[in-house]
């Protein structure tokens, strides 16, 4: 995975939340801290997969799953 990607989830309030998923450890983390100008004690990092279009925060078991890194804001 090439850059950081955006996903657009939404919550049980039915408002946006941005998920940046990346490779990198420090490229997620720059990237969230500059889309959503926060500092770093508001961002949150996991891990999470991608399978084609999607991104799952828990292990799907699917094929073709790739791990990476995800920042979102807390």
């Amino acid at each position: 995975m090439a850059g950081c990607v955006l996903f657009i989830g939404k919550t049980a309030q039915n408002r946006n939340k941005k998920f940046f998923a990346s490779g990198e450890y420090l490229e997620a983390l720059h990237t969230a801290r500059k889309a959503l100008r926060v500092s770093r004690e508001h961002i949150c990092m996991k891990i999470g997969y991608v399978v084609g279009d999607d991104l799952y925060l828990s292990n799907p078991m699917k094929n073709g799953q790739k791990k990476v890194w995800v920042a979102t804001f807390k």
